[in-house]
């Protein structure tokens, strides 16, 4: 199920065109719709720690120098999701594009998170 999610929301992945400034929006192109859409830059950067923890928890390997690399992006991009999903889901709840952006991101992180 989560290989089939992942290669869903990975199909047309957004692309980050600009962000200015880098803490404040980011426009990227909405995979569902093809079109450009302005973002809050803490938004997209909490979709990329997902799919970097996503990314990461995916590719074992028998090199315990490379494991300890992937353990240590893994315990990086998952602990950014985990601390600043719920924040950004109480600043953004009057905002329904966001808040459905935060709720997909949630789904394809793995469920609801605290």
């Amino acid at each position: 199920m989560l290989a089939v999610l992942l290669a869903l929301t990975l199909a047309e992945p957004a692309t980050t065109a600009a962000c200015v400034p880098a803490d404040e929006i980011c426009e990227i192109i909405d995979p569902a719709t093809g079109q450009a859409r302005i973002w809050p830059a803490d938004v997209q950067s909490l979709e990329d720690a997902a799919v970097a923890c996503i990314h990461f928890g995916g590719e074992p390997s028998s090199d315990p120098q490379r494991q300890r690399y992937i353990e240590s992006q893994m315990r990086k991009a998952c602990n950014g999701v985990h601390n600043r999903l719920p924040g950004l889901k109480r600043k953004y709840r009057g905002d329904p594009d966001i808040a459905a952006r935060l709720a997909n991101i949630e789904a394809y992180y793995g469920g609801p998170i605290p």
